[in-house]
């Protein structure tokens, strides 16, 4: 979404879409700042919330979704990366009365 919204609401800068690579903190080119910026921000973003959340509540922190296998690489606190979660949840469905 961060990567829509840069070519959206700019005039030059191109839609990029992230392949599972290794993206560097600081990019050396433009492309490579949009991706770093995007990539990393929801990474601190989503280790922030969780950071806030365990100090009330110790919590497990499952990710799934296209790029979860990434944040949960490079993730600084511990994460579960489950790429079947909707399916398995589905799956319990017909069980739960």
């Amino acid at each position: 979404m961060k990567l829509k919204a840069m070519n959206q609401y700019t005039e030059r800068l191109h839609l990029l879409e992230f392949a599972q690579q290794d993206v560097s903190v600081i990019g050396t080119t433009t492309a490579e700042c949009m991706l770093s910026g995007a990539l990393w921000a929801t990474l601190f973003e989503i280790e922030g919330y969780v950071s806030a959340l365990c100090q009330i509540s110790p919590c497990k922190v499952l990710v799934t979704g296209g790029d979860g296998l990434w944040i949960k690489n490079h993730a600084h606190i511990e994460m579960e990366y489950c790429p079947d979660l909707l399916f398995q949840g589905l799956s319990r469905l017909p069980r739960i009365k």
